[in-house]
């Protein structure tokens, strides 16, 4: 059983893989550590793979160590794929995951466009041969409400709530237009450039806001809600392959 340990900036994701199938998955707010070790005692694995954003608990790496070796994903960790990426230590664990999720997904040798959307946005290309060249990051919806927040003196922090109306009648609802129509606009705008790049492109989305783009982007795109723990566990994988 291969253990997969994706800490994020919010939430720890835990699943446990068997000849490739899921067969036990849970999330937990990074606070709860007493949750996120009860989940590692309870379960055996046998190879573990970590994917930090985060700060990392020393008890989770020691509750692990009590049943096996782990790999992080680092500048150093051995990919599927090649990387052509002038700063290769300072690509997120997040992004180098969904490529490795999605390379799996990609039957036809397809160019590929990977999104995660989650606290910030990235745009992550994968070429047919199997090289990833970068993208593009911006800030997530949560964050977006919290800069407007943040540096202004009289705009509000408020929530995501199910307004899709272009035209706020409230600052609160001009807040949430603002947001909610702009970066939908930019996802699509920025999908539309790639596909003139790369006319046979697919896309695909994952991250704790995958959901809300997949019902409201014109340009067709896949939801995969764990092709960053499936990537996880191909990497860990390859590098098992020794």
């Amino acid at each position: 059983m291969n253990l997969i340990v994706n800490i994020g900036n919010t939430n720890t994701k835990l699943a446990l893989f068997q000849n490739n199938e899921i067969q036990e998955q849970a999330v937990f707010n990074n606070n709860s550590l007493n949750d996120i070790l009860s989940f590692l005692r309870k379960h055996t694995y046998s190879q573990a793979i970590l994917s930090n954003t985060s700060f990392v608990e020393q008890a989770i790496l020691q509750e692990i160590l009590q049943q096996t070796n782990y790999i992080e994903i680092n500048a150093q960790t051995k990919l599927p794929f090649q990387v052509e990426y002038d700063s290769r230590e300072s690509i997120g664990d997040d992004r180098l995951a969904a490529v490795a999720g999605a390379q799996l997904q990609n039957d036809k040798d397809h160019d590929l466009l990977i999104i995660t959307a989650g606290s910030c946005i990235t745009y992550n290309t994968l070429t047919a041969d199997n090289v990833f060249l970068g993208g593009g990051i911006s800030p997530g919806i949560h964050m977006r409400y919290k800069a407007m927040n943040t540096f202004t003196d009289q705009l509000p922090l408020v929530q995501n709530k199910n307004f899709d109306e272009l035209v706020g009648r409230s600052t609160e609802q001009s807040l949430q237009s603002g947001v909610r129509k702009g970066i939908v606009a930019e996802m699509d705008g920025i999908i539309s450039q790639y596909k003139l790049l790369y006319p046979k492109i697919q896309v695909f989305i994952c991250g704790g806001d995958a959901s809300f783009f997949e019902s409201r982007l014109k340009n067709k795109i896949f939801a995969h809600s764990n092709l960053e723990l499936i990537g996880m566990n191909e990497i860990l994988k390859y590098n098992q392959t020794d």
